[in-house]
């Protein structure tokens, strides 16, 4: 193990995520390793911040509350109002246990955590921005995000491996991670796809900005083409994509799996033969054609 591994068992640790087994791995390596033990105390530090306690809520609050709703109750039985006037009373005991209630909700949550500034290279600090200008006591608030990196390794089967490659197709700013992305997920197999990866390739189809990416994706779903949701993605392609080589693609997987291809919906079909009419390619115009006679509509 190296130590970008011993330091993923420190976050396990904080967590209570070890077996014995690394518990004794990790506290040898480090009391030799000054490194990780160096690291570790800064990360339980932001750990421990993130965590952080929870503010309590002021010990009268809920007695004030009590003691208020408690005399309205009193002035209602007391006066012989009308029926109005004691329920606006009990509208507004309900309100006040309303606000109780939300005051606890917000005393309760986590309120924004300080950050050593010779932490920020070794975790990273994004988006800086100010919450409040120059208060009254001469302090200013400052906001800013914390980013944790997290490591994944698994086979390419792996759900959650898939699952953060399909966050690498639809995120990614790199065209080449994507297209990496597209590999990887090759690799495992059509048979080793969930709903969701599918849905991801799809929506990289019809609409990754880089034809390198759409013409890989396109090449994985094509043995797929007989299924309904890919069939009307490459339907989509043939009448949007502004690529030829695309279209040709994407009729010619089209074409090869029409014996085993349900009916097309008849608005869909309608639209494909519209744009066929138009279309300047000799090849896509010709299978577009051949296609929507074998194809029934529905």
């Amino acid at each position: 193990m190296n130590h970008e591994d011993y330091r993923e068992w420190i976050v396990l640790q904080h967590y209570g995520e070890l077996d014995p087994f690394q518990e004794e791995r990790l506290e040898e390596h480090l009391s030799g390793c000054e490194s990780c033990r160096g690291h570790g105390q800064e990360l339980e530090l932001v750990l421990g911040m993130v965590d952080g306690a929870r503010i309590e809520p002021p010990a009268t609050l809920l007695e004030e509350a009590r003691r208020e709703l408690g005399d309205l109750i009193r002035e209602d039985s007391l006066e012989s109002s009308s029926f109005q006037n004691r329920s606006g009373y009990w509208a507004v005991a309900a309100a006040l246990l309303l606000g109780v209630a939300v005051g606890f909700l917000l005393f309760g949550l986590r309120q924004p955590q300080s950050l050593p500034l010779d932490l920020q290279s070794s975790y990273g600090i994004r988006n800086f921005r100010i919450q409040e200008a120059i208060a009254s006591n001469g302090t200013i608030e400052v906001l800013m995000d914390l980013v944790q990196p997290l490591r994944l390794q698994g086979e390419p089967g792996d759900p959650r491996i898939q699952e953060a490659l399909t966050g690498v197709l639809r995120t990614s700013p790199n065209p080449g991670e994507r297209i990496r992305a597209t590999l990887a997920l090759e690799s495992a197999g059509e048979g080793a796809w969930n709903e969701a990866v599918r849905a991801a390739l799809i929506h990289s189809l019809k609409s990754d900005p880089n034809i390198g990416v759409r013409r890989r994706v396109l090449g994985l779903l094509q043995e797929s083409a007989h299924q309904p949701d890919v069939q009307r993605a490459l339907v989509e392609v043939l009448l949007s994509d502004a690529n030829p080589g695309l279209r040709v693609a994407a009729i010619t997987a089209l074409a090869r799996v029409v014996d085993r291809t349900p009916q097309l919906d008849a608005e869909l079909a309608e639209r494909l033969y519209q744009r066929v009419q138009h279309e300047k390619n000799d090849f896509i115009r010709l299978q577009s054609k051949a296609y929507l006679q074998e194809v029934r509509f529905q």
